[in-house]
């Protein structure tokens, strides 16, 4: 009887001892698991207290933009250029740039002169050009004025090279065989002439009212037959009264 109440007590301690052995090993169970998982919290930064702001460490230089936070960019440097869909800034123009693509090339109008023969007949040009040059006009009307260009340009002076050209065509005033007409579309040698003014010398300024000659590249002078009234060709060797002209303003000096 003794020895197996000795026998159940032994059985009873063993149990006891098991049962403590299991709680300790449960209780070790949660609270290794409760230390590991606080400790995983406090790495994903869910371990500060309840109200306290959330650190977050210092970014890296350039880390590049966090989704959802304002892109921070430097002042940008002077000039960058054009934005897209801001104005274009353009500095001021130079000073006279020049002629802008597209607008009228100023050049002076030559002047527009009229020849009076040595009778008061005016010079014309037959139906404004492309025929013979006669000296039989009462009145200096369009195809009786001419368009003088000066060939060195600036004022005309006596010994200047000239080119006359028909008001109301294209032709210029053209000498062949010593006969002139206002036919050539090309202002050449035989379409020069040298204006003179009498009772002057080489290099004293012409105007309006002065009488002059005209003599061609052939070195012959321009004249009006029978002083006017008849044809005008270019084949005398020395400038007499058929061969002086006065050189008149045209009325017509404010066309073109």
């Amino acid at each position: 009887m003794v020895k197996r109440s000795i026998e159940k007590e032994s059985r009873m301690k063993k149990i006891f001892y098991y049962l403590t052995l299991a709680m300790v090993i449960a209780v070790l169970s949660i609270v290794t698991g409760n230390f590991v998982q606080a400790k995983d919290l406090k790495q994903a930064g869910f371990g500060a207290k309840a109200g306290s702001p959330l650190e977050i460490p210092n970014p890296s230089k350039n880390t590049g933009t966090i989704s959802g936070s304002p892109l921070e960019i430097p002042n940008p440097p002077k000039n960058p250029g054009t934005v897209s869909g801001s104005p274009l800034e353009i500095p001021n123009p130079p000073k006279n740039p020049g002629p802008v693509s597209g607008s009228p090339l100023e050049i002076p109008n030559p002047p527009k002169i009229s020849l009076r023969a040595h009778n008061g007949m005016y010079v014309v040009s037959e139906g404004g050009g492309g025929k013979r040059v006669l000296a039989n006009r009462k009145a200096a009307h369009q195809w009786a004025t001419f368009m003088l260009t000066d060939i060195n340009g600036g004022q005309l002076i006596s010994g200047d090279n000239i080119f006359l050209r028909g008001f109301s065509s294209s032709y210029y005033l053209s000498v062949a065989n010593g006969n002139l007409s206002v036919t050539s579309l090309q202002a050449g040698n035989a379409e020069t002439f040298t204006i003179y003014k009498l009772r002057g010398s080489n290099g004293k300024a012409i105007e309006f009212g002065d009488k002059i000659t005209l003599k061609s590249y052939r070195g012959k002078f321009v004249v009006a037959e029978g002083g006017g009234g008849k044809i005008v060709n270019a084949n005398r060797t020395k400038a007499d009264r058929w061969e002086t002209f006065t050189l008149m303003r045209s009325p017509f000096q404010a066309l073109r």
